[in-house]
Order: structure tokens, then C-alpha cells, then sequence
């Protein structure tokens, strides 16, 4: 195998290895290992800044430490039905991308013995200056 042959496998592989990486917003070359709650721009392990088991990218994790954070809708997922988590995501979404109001989810599981189901108990957090854009 020629050198100049060798070198090309090399680059070859190097770029499928890195286009299929998921790779921090903020550092092309890191890979990512969590997501900021509120942007969801993927982030290395330098970048996340986790708090009560959230994760944030630099400019949100200060963003949550300085602002009041109220619950402003919840929804229940279960195997059966997600319509209501969909919406709470697409919601979620919209404010963000649309609007650019942050906002994140949280998600407890519980197990419910009774119907025999794992539900996904999910709330939907709003700063408390950005509750005036929710009917409640």
C-alpha cells in the first residue's frame, strides 16, 4: 500500500468518524455529552454547567442560577398516550425558536401499578417575568 494511499484511508476515516460525532456547539472538535435544557445546542464536558440534574450550555446556566423559575404546564406520557408531552415539547420549541423565550422540561418516572405502566410525569418551566405569555 502506497504512503499517499494510506493517507487518504486515514482522512477517510477520520471524516466519517467526526461527521457522525455529535459535536459541541461551542468546540467543533469535542465530543458532546449533554444538552443545554434551554437551547438544546449540544455540549462538551467543558461547556455543560449542571445544576439540580440540569444541564446547561454557559450563557443559560447563568440565565437559571439569577432568574425565578415557575411551572406553568404538565403533561403524562405513557406507552399508550403521548399526545400531551408532544405538545408540551412543541411548545417548549416554539417559544424558543420562535420567540426566543426560554423555558425547559423536567421529567420524573413513575411507575404505575395499577394500569401496569411506566408514566413520564413532564413540567414545563417559564421564568417568572415570562409568565404573562401563558394562559393558566
Amino acid at each position: 500500500m502506497t504512503y499517499s494511499l494510506l493517507i487518504t484511508f486515514i482522512l477517510i476515516g477520520l471524516f466519517i468518524y467526526f461527521t457522525r460525532m455529535r459535536k459541541c456547539h461551542f468546540h467543533y472538535f469535542r465530543k458532546a455529552l449533554n444538552q443545554c435544557q434551554i437551547c438544546e445546542n449540544l455540549l462538551c464536558k467543558k461547556c455543560n454547567n449542571s445544576f439540580d440534574s440540569l444541564n446547561f450550555c454557559p450563557t443559560h446556566a447563568n440565565l437559571y442560577k439569577q432568574k425565578k423559575w415557575i411551572p406553568i404546564q404538565k403533561a403524562v406520557a405513557t406507552s399508550d398516550c403521548s399526545d400531551d408531552a408532544v405538545k408540551l415539547y412543541e411548545l417548549k420549541d416554539n417559544l424558543w425558536r420562535k420567540e426566543s423565550i426560554p423555558s425547559f422540561l423536567t421529567t420524573v418516572y413513575e411507575i404505575n401499578e395499577e394500569k401496569d405502566l411506566i408514566e413520564s410525569h413532564i413540567t414545563l418551566y417559564c421564568t417568572e417575568g415570562d409568565i404573562k405569555y401563558f394562559k393558566i
